[in-house]
């Protein structure tokens, strides 16, 4: 019976031992290691990372700010649909597919999107436009059109005129309706994408006439006295700025075309505004009328040719037509006196001014100025007035015959010697006649 129970003991203790061997010992699981990440690729509207592959991870899980998530196989992943210019952080963990190995951390990196690009502004021009004007036909009486190249990345455009409600169109132009016949609108444009990568440009702006019909204005010449004409202009718009003025018909007979007079008529409103001591824009704007305008203008010479006439104009200085409308006038003859003028001793430095006045002359005055000056220039413009305001109050008074010597002139040089003659009855009026000075030897 002993010999029994001791091998039992050494049965059950043989057990115990086998029970406790190494092969059969647990095991804890391991953690995967974490991903170190890197930035792949950035775009306004993406985001990219890349990461060497996690050793005995079966995939990985991806989130982006702790929201959007995604699994993978590779090591890498993409975030589409992005806002342009936002950083954005995005988390890796390596994903274990065996029960002896744990998912590894978190890996995080931050990353932000490139900032959008703004669009290129239209480059905007009128319809036909060929460099200095609308082509006639391009513009109507009530509308204009607007026209420019096709801008990159650009699905539509936005266009508003004067101000108004913003417009949409996808292609390269825009008609401008509604508009009164001659009067400018500004139109400004500007390019959308409608994609968040891309900001709309800024605006284009433009500022576009409608055609001015071919007889904008009645103009007519109601009496002609000695030195004044006076008559009426009635413009078709009531509303259009237009200016109003005379010249000589032998000067205006020089220009070739309306444009190269009107041309010589802005250069004198310059130079007024240049001796007024303001811009050109202020001093137009106060020349321009609008409506029916009754003129009478005055200091004329007698007995000579005017052309009286009318053109479309703005304030801001640019002609809204080159469309001129004139009518001749004459006026009387001088029954109040005259002052001949000739020229005697001409040298290089100056000349005789021979003054003969008739017996109805009063008084008068004389000024020699360069016939090419500004001066004279302002002089021609301003007439008998512009003599009697910026001659007179300078220059001594003269009766009778006079030899008037002027020296200390530039020799080859043309100068306009400028009379004005005040009569006994109380009319005046005025001269101009040119000298040339001899040449130095």
């Amino acid at each position: 019976m002993k010999k029994k129970l001791l091998f039992s003991a050494f049965f059950v203790l043989g057990a115990a031992f086998a029970g406790c061997s190494d092969d059969e010992k647990p095991v804890d699981p391991v953690a995967l290691a974490a991903p170190v990440l890197a930035e792949d690729a950035v775009t306004q509207v993406s985001v990219a990372v890349t990461w060497d592959a996690v050793e005995n991870a079966a995939s990985y899980a991806c989130t982006l700010d702790g929201a959007a998530g995604t699994i993978v196989t590779q090591p890498s992943v993409r975030f589409d649909g992005l806002e342009p210019g936002r950083s954005y952080t995005v988390e890796v963990k390596a994903v274990a597919g065996q029960e002896q190995y744990l998912d590894s951390e978190c890996a995080r990196i931050t990353l932000t999107t490139l900032p959008a690009t703004q669009l290129a502004a239209p480059v905007l021009s009128a319809g036909g436009d060929t460099g200095e004007r609308t082509r006639p036909g391009d513009a109507t009486e009530n509308s204009a059109t607007v026209v420019w190249e096709a801008v990159p990345d650009a699905a539509s455009y936005v266009y508003t005129v004067d101000g108004g409600e913003e417009l949409t169109v996808t292609g390269l132009s825009a008609v401008v309706t509604g508009l009164e016949s001659g009067m400018p609108a500004t139109v400004r444009v500007k390019a959308v994408s409608g994609q968040v990568q891309f900001l709309d440009s800024e605006f284009a702006e433009l500022t576009v006439a409608a055609a001015l019909e071919q007889n904008p204005f009645t103009l007519s010449v109601a009496q002609a006295g000695m030195n004044s004409i006076s008559g009426s202009v009635s413009p078709k718009s009531k509303t259009r700025t237009y200016y109003c003025g005379y010249a000589l018909k032998s000067d205006f007979d020089k220009y070739a075309s309306t444009e190269e007079f009107i041309g010589s008529v802005r250069r004198k409103l310059s130079a007024s505004a240049l001796i007024a001591g303001v811009s050109f824009e202020e001093y137009l704007a106060a020349q321009l009328v609008q409506g029916d305008h009754p003129f009478e203008f005055t200091g004329l010479k007698p007995e000579t040719d005017y052309v009286v006439y009318a053109v479309g104009w703005y304030a801001p200085g640019d002609l809204l037509t080159t469309v001129l409308v004139s009518a001749p006038a004459t006026t009387l003859p001088d029954a109040s006196g005259e002052v001949t003028v000739t020229f005697e001793n001409v040298a290089s430095d100056g000349f005789d001014v021979v003054c003969t006045p008739d017996a109805a002359i009063e008084k008068y005055y004389v000024h020699v100025t360069k016939t090419s000056s500004l001066a004279m220039e302002v002089l021609m413009a301003g007439g008998l007035e512009a003599f009697k305001k910026e001659v007179m109050p300078a220059k001594g008074e003269y009766t009778g015959p006079q030899t008037i010597r002027k020296t200390g002139l530039a020799a080859g040089t043309s100068y306009s010697v400028c009379v004005l003659g005040i009569s006994k009855s109380g009319s005046d009026f005025w001269i101009e006649k040119t000298q040339k000075t001899e040449k130095a030897e």
